[in-house]
């Protein structure tokens, strides 16, 4: 939407605003409509897969016969003062 608006201000501000501008406006923001919702399914889409991505590893190296790797660093927790 930003680029469609951005085109129209150039295009006046230069004086190239002819009767052939709306028409080629009218096919970006028609397009433009068509195209976000697709682009919103694809970026739900990735959000999924990197939200599932460490339960597909675990799944890929249980289906491959490797051991699971925990690669995570486990601190030592201090034990909490006793209350008097």
């Amino acid at each position: 939407m930003a680029m469609l608006v951005a085109f129209a201000v150039f295009t006046i501000a230069s004086d190239h605003a002819g009767a052939d501008v709306f028409p080629i406006l009218a096919v970006f923001a028609a397009a433009t409509v068509r195209i976000v919702p697709n682009v919103n399914r694809i970026m739900q889409a990735w959000n999924s897969i990197s939200f599932q991505k460490p339960a597909i590893t675990i799944v890929v190296s249980a289906l491959n016969g490797a051991p699971e790797r925990d690669e995570r660093v486990h601190e030592s927790i201090a034990p909490l003062p006793a209350s008097t």
